[in-house]
C-alpha cells in the first residue's frame, strides 16, 4: 500500500496498538474476524497507552531479565517475529490479522510457562493451584474456540460474525455481497455493495459488481451508471458480463 493512503505515522501508531491488541486477544480470544479493517485514523490515547504499555513491559522485562532470562527471551521473541507483519510494511489494508501471531505469540507462551510456576514455587498448594488454573485455562478456551469455529459453518456466518465484532468494514460487506451475488441474490448483494460504497466511495470493484447485479436485474440504467462510475474511478478495468 502506498505511503499516500497509509502515511509512516499512522503505520507506526497502528503497529503500537497491534502489539498490545495481540496480548489481549492472546489471554481473552473475543471478537475475532476474518478481517479487521484499517481505518486510517487512530486516538491518541490509544497510540499513547498502547507505546507506554509497551515500553513500561520492555523495562520490568530488563530489569529482570538477569534472574529470569526467560523473560527477554520470550519478549524479545514476540516483539521481533512481529516486526515484518505488523504494519509498516503495509500489505492490504487490514489493521491487523489474527494468523500473524502464530509463531509470534510462542514467546509470550516462553514467558508463562517459565513465569507462572516460578511466581507460585513459594506457594504451599502449588502443584493443585497449578492443576486447577490448567484444567480452567483449557475449559474456558475449549468452550471459547468451540464458539468461534461455529462462525465458520459457511461464508454467510463468517462475514456476519465479522460485521458484529469489527466496524466500517468495507471489504466484508462486498465479499459478503459477492456471495450473495453468486447465489442469486442480488437485492441483498446491492445492498452490501452500497454499504461497500458508503464506507469507500471510490472502490471500483464495488461499482463494478453493483452494476452487474443491476444487470441481472434487468435495470439497465443503473447498470450503465455504475460501470461508468467504476471505469471513471478505475480506467481501464475490464467489465465482463
Amino acid at each position: 500500500m502506498s505511503f499516500e493512503e497509509f502515511p509512516l505515522g499512522v503505520r507506526m501508531g497502528n503497529a503500537f496498538i497491534s502489539y498490545i491488541a495481540y496480548i489481549g486477544k492472546m489471554i481473552w480470544p473475543s471478537k475475532l474476524a476474518v478481517l479487521y479493517p484499517h481505518s486510517g485514523l487512530l486516538l491518541p490515547w490509544q497510540v499513547l497507552g498502547s507505546v507506554f504499555l509497551l515500553i513500561a513491559i520492555t523495562l520490568a522485562v530488563i530489569w529482570r531479565a538477569k534472574r529470569f532470562s526467560y523473560l527477554a527471551t520470550g519478549w524479545l521473541w514476540y516483539i521481533g517475529a512481529l516486526v515484518p507483519v505488523i504494519g509498516i510494511v503495509q500489505v492490504a489494508s487490514q489493521a491487523m490479522a489474527d494468523r500473524f501471531t502464530y509463531i509470534p505469540l510462542i514467546g509470550l507462551f516462553i514467558m508463562m510457562a517459565w513465569g507462572v510456576p516460578d511466581l507460585l514455587k513459594k506457594w504451599k498448594y502449588r502443584k493443585e493451584i497449578l492443576v486447577a488454573l490448567s484444567a480452567l485455562s483449557i475449559l474456558c478456551l475449549s468452550i471459547i474456540t468451540w464458539t468461534q469455529v461455529g462462525y465458520w459453518q459457511n461464508s454467510i456466518t463468517l462475514y456476519d460474525h465479522s460485521l458484529k465484532v469489527t466496524d466500517n468494514n468495507m471489504f466484508i460487506y462486498y465479499n459478503r455481497g459477492f456471495y450473495y451475488h453468486n447465489l442469486g441474490n442480488y437485492r441483498q448483494a446491492i445492498e452490501d455493495y452500497n454499504r461497500a460504497i458508503e464506507i469507500k466511495p471510490g472502490y471500483a470493484w464495488a461499482y463494478l459488481n453493483r452494476g452487474n447485479a443491476y444487470n441481472l436485474l434487468g435495470n439497465y440504467k443503473k447498470a450503465i451508471e455504475n460501470f461508468d462510475r467504476a471505469i471513471e474511478i478505475k480506467t481501464g478495468l475490464c467489465i465482463g458480463l
